[in-house]
């Protein structure tokens, strides 16, 4: 079948266009006309409407249109998930329907030929010469229906056939499984030692239709040759699959019942040891242990009988079963966990100390002890400069007079700063930066500091560059002190996996972060790109949305006047959101040509420098703060009192602010980056506030 004709999610997209397949599917749910973005409906996974409705699509950054529940951060999905949610179907059926649906004929039968296999005429000298060696002969194999094969031809899609011949070099054999099913094993070849020729059977067991109605004992081995070879020598054997392979339930019962001794004898190599132990303890089996063979003898008992030993009480030892069944032990997780348990208790019990803080601002922390940190923004506003001047802080000498954005470091907590670069170019951009760093630091350019590493991905393929972040980090950590800090810079982190959405890639990452941060001494500064429209503050894909979830303290740079954000000389730099304490006032920035590194402009220069260093509690800091801060609907009361609390302000002037904002068209994302206008309603005396999403925001417009 031609590659574009397969019936497959990639061949959809290519002959549909995704927003017409959400529409076409959300039809029954959405009562005014066409679908798009910015027009919210009620859910259709929920069995009653929403009142307030917040389920909508989107275009991603992959510009494959998806849909997602603004409520709800785990109802994010493609068209083939609405369509299994919505049918309850599996993704197969779901491919079916749209292929039915909108008639694009995928899914073509296939007119490729079966293979087909050739035998000798019987076996000889030449072709059972292989087998000699473990003491198995043609009689031997013939009983267990073994064939040695001639040539087995196989087919392409367009039914070109192609030849592979059996030789003394690399023989070919045959277990035959039925009239139409066939097990190839080539032992001398380097890549595909077994094949299957016919429909594999669900529990494959070679060697039962063999056995004796009953007798003393009987192995359960790791391959066909193994069985062959004890059989040639009077034992009874059978074997699965592959080691791995667990046994059917009723197959080891029915064993337990016609010999006397069921004996798991697997290889002799890690993999073997453990699947045998597994095997025995889950069904109460014996266990036989061999003595250990060199590396050029092998590992299994066709090894073990090739090498001339024979099985007797000197070289086999059979482990008896436990006389009854072990009590079910506690996983790996559920220690841990308990564990957990146990130390979260004491820490309750006893006095919780403050995160230490590694760098503070206006006498607040704002990069703290293994804790994730966020850096975000737009394109051009100097983000990754503000990365270089937080290492800068942290590497300072003692000695070293250069102002750094205000920012000052804990001289009691010894640090190392690891750099890892993903963007620029290795010839001039990150080397000018990393020497930026060590003279903003009190360095010479000759210089170098023992507590900073640093290297970039750009060379390594995005396939890799997770594990190799991985492996880097582990190898500066190392060559730490036992009490030193390492502070890891990922500057951009949506570049160190290889789909920033892709979920499975993202929580990796996630993953690897926070049993860095829990485990050892690490603290993580992660840079990201903003999405490039105007409206959204949203850090780029899954990973974006995950990462700043997860972190405990965020910058933000962004242009003086956002509404246009052209470049300008004047950056922004907000602190969204603090965990661990109260976030401090935003500042402008400006690059400075002299000193080539970020400063604050002065209030004379920059206008909003002005305002929002003098003027508490302004409306664009409200703003931000109801942005994060305001979900659900909250009590005009507990509002009021929290905004006078976070701005220092009376509530007089709070209620103005509110009144200011409600009364007036303004735009305020919410947390889920959906347009909203502060609205407010009144339930007997009682005052309420929420973020109304707007049904066709000015935003939105202007991106017409």
């Amino acid at each position: 079948m031609e590659t574009n004709k397969i019936l497959n999610k990639e061949n959809i997209i290519k002959l549909t266009d995704s927003q017409t397949l959400l529409n076409y599917y959300l039809q029954p749910y959405c009562s005014h006309g066409i679908l798009k973005q910015g027009k919210l409906i009620s859910n259709p996974f929920l069995s009653q409407k929403q009142k307030t409705p917040s389920f909508n699509i989107y275009k991603s950054a992959s510009g494959v249109w998806r849909y997602k529940d603004f409520a709800d951060d785990n109802c994010d999905g493609d068209v083939f998930t609405l369509i299994m949610k919505l049918k309850g179907v599996s993704f197969v059926e779901a491919l079916q329907q749209i292929n039915t649906d909108f008639n694009l004929g995928l899914g073509a039968a296939t007119n490729k030929k079966p293979p087909e296999i050739q035998f000798h005429a019987a076996w000889n000298k030449e072709n059972a010469s292989y087998w000699k060696d473990y003491g198995i002969i043609p009689k031997h194999l013939e009983h267990f229906r073994v064939f040695p094969v001639l040539k087995v031809t196989r087919y392409k899609n367009n039914n070109d056939s192609f030849h592979i011949h059996s030789s003394l070099h690399n023989p070919i054999f045959a277990y035959q499984v039925s009239d139409e099913c066939y097990k190839l094993y080539s032992p001398l070849s380097e890549k595909y030692k077994f094949s299957w020729i016919g429909d594999k059977p669900e529990f494959y067991t070679f060697g039962y239709s063999q056995l004796p109605e009953s007798g003393n004992q009987i192995f359960i081995t790791g391959g066909e040759k193994d069985v062959i070879s004890l059989s040639a020598r009077g034992y009874h054997a059978i074997c699965f699959n592959s080691e791995t392979s667990l046994p059917h339930a009723g197959l080891i019962q029915e064993l337990k019942k016609r010999f006397i001794r069921v004996i798991v004898l697997y290889d002799m190599d890690k993999t073997g040891v453990a699947q045998s132990r597994k095997i025995a303890d889950k069904f109460q089996l014996y266990r036989a242990t061999l003595p250990q063979l060199s590396a050029k003898d092998g590992k299994d008992i066709s090894d073990f009988f090739k090498c001339g030993k024979t099985l007797s009480s000197d070289t086999i030892q059979i482990i008896s079963p436990p006389t009854q069944k072990k009590e079910k032990t506690a996983s790996k997780n559920l220690v841990q966990l308990q564990q957990l348990q146990q130390q979260l208790s004491k820490a309750i019990a006893s006095e919780i100390k403050e995160i230490p803080s590694l760098i503070t601002y206006q006498q607040e922390g704002v990069v703290f002890l293994q804790s994730v940190h966020v850096i975000q923004g737009k394109s051009g506003t100097h983000k990754s400069r503000l990365a270089q001047t937080l290492c800068s802080v942290l590497l300072k000498k003692e000695d070293c007079n250069n102002i750094l954005l205000g920012f000052e470091r804990n001289p009691d907590i010894p640090c190392h700063v690891c750099y890892m670069d993903t963007e620029r170019n290795l010839a001039y951009q990150f080397p000018k930066a990393l020497q930026q760093i060590q003279l903003d630091a009190g360095y010479s350019i000759m210089e170098k500091p023992v507590n900073f590493s640093y290297t970039s991905l750009v060379n390594i393929s995005r396939v890799e560059r997770f594990g190799a972040l991985c492996e880097f980090i582990d190898d500066v950590q190392t060559q730490l002190k036992d009490n030193q800090h390492l502070i890891v810079v990922l500057d951009v982190v949506s570049d160190c996996v290889m789909d920033f959405n892709n979920t499975q890639d993202s929580l990796l990452l996630i993953d690897m972060i926070n049993q860095h941060i829990n485990q050892k001494l690490v603290t993580f500064i992660a840079v990201i790109h903003e999405n490039p429209t105007s409206t959204e503050r949203k850090p780029r894909g899954h990973l974006g949305s995950e990462i700043q979830n997860k972190s405990t303290f965020t910058f933000r740079t962004a242009f003086e006047n956002e509404k246009q954000p052209e470049p300008s000389d004047m950056i922004l730099l907000h602190f969204p959101k603090n965990r661990n304490g109260k976030r401090p006032l935003p500042a402008t920035m400006e690059f400075c040509e002299n000193t080539k590194r970020l400063i604050l402009a002065d209030s004379d220069v920059s206008p909003t420098s002005s305002t929002l260093q003098s003027k508490k509690g302004n409306l664009g800091e409200i703003m931000e703060f109801l942005s994060s801060y305001l979900v659900g609907m909250m009590s005009g009361k507990t509002l009021i009192a929290d905004l006078c609390e976070t701005f220092s302000c009376g509530s007089r002037t709070m209620r103005e602010r509110l009144k200011e904002l409600s009364a007036n068209y303004f735009e305020i994302p919410n947390a889920d980056h959906v347009p909203c206008q502060l609205s407010k309603t009144q339930k007997g005396r009682e005052v309420f506030y929420f973020l109304q999403p707007i049904e066709n925001p000015i935003s939105e417009m202007n991106n017409v």
